[in-house]
């Protein structure tokens, strides 16, 4: 793998960065769209476009805290410094780092840092999935009769509690259970590795799925994201899961949830 060396060691020395603060004082900040930003959001992304520049300084950087920089490049640096930023406030402990690599526009390398079990999950465009660079992630068959489906669902609108009652209804009476955990980097990953079977987001930027996109897809699941506008750092809707259910859940929430 081409950039694992080194985005390994910018996301142990990131999350060192940022565990350092947690559960302490921290200085918090609303931003205009209302949502909310801390000290460490801010100096752990300047910390990652340092460092991440060093890779290839030649790419341009789309940010969460301080936006769009050379976006005409062909590659593309993606960083979600602090996902989960409410939990790690409220010292929740279920937050991550999210880093990609875009080539016109695609994740073609993608990282995931969960700086509370110390795991990365790690991929590269064809090389597949990998936790810790040493166990490749494969989402497995499933018998979902058995197992019911494990469904992540974002919470805009309440409209979305009737998801349950819809899915339940259009696939053969699976047993569906909702989840909302406030870090959809770690939802992403929870897909890759089996653990969620769905995921739905709206209104959700691009710096919070590009990295956990690639990694579904290199480990064998499905993704959709639909963009507002040609600007890809503004949001948009995601959805991802397991194969064996991702055409029909995708087609009933289309129709049914998200329109």
């Amino acid at each position: 793998m081409q950039y694992f060396d080194q985005i390994e060691n910018i996301m142990v020395r990131s999350g060192q960065l940022v565990m350092q603060y947690f559960r302490q004082d921290l200085e918090v900040y609303c931003k205009i769209d209302g949502s909310l930003a801390t000290n460490v959001d801010i100096e752990n992304e300047i910390f990652l476009q340092q460092e991440l520049l060093r890779i290839m300084p030649d790419a341009g950087i789309v940010a969460e805290e301080s936006g769009a920089q050379n976006e005409d490049r062909e590659y593309m640096w993606i960083i979600d410094p602090l996902d989960g930023t409410k939990n790690f406030i409220q010292g929740i402990p279920h937050f991550c780092i999210c880093i990609a690599l875009t080539f016109r526009g695609e994740p073609i390398v993608g990282a995931i840092y969960n700086p509370i079990t110390k795991d990365l999950y790690y991929a590269e465009k064809g090389l597949g999935a990998w936790l810790n660079g040493k166990n490749k992630i494969a989402i497995q068959d499933q018998n979902f009769e058995n197992t019911g489906v494990l469904v992540v669902v974002d919470d805009l609108q309440l409209k979305h509690i009737k998801l349950q009652q819809e899915l339940k209804s259009g696939c053969n009476n699976l047993q569906i259970s909702n989840r909302y955990f406030g870090c959809a980097g770690l939802d992403s990953v929870y897909v890759a590795a089996g653990y969620l079977n769905f995921i739905v987001f709206e209104n959700i930027a691009w710096w919070d799925v590009a990295a956990g996109m690639l990694l579904i897809e290199q480990a064998g699941g499905m993704v959709d994201w639909k963009i507002k506008s040609s600007d890809k750092s503004i949001s948009g809707r995601f959805i991802a899961g397991h194969p064996s259910i991702f055409k029909q859940f995708y087609m009933i929430v289309d129709s049914k949830i998200c329109n």
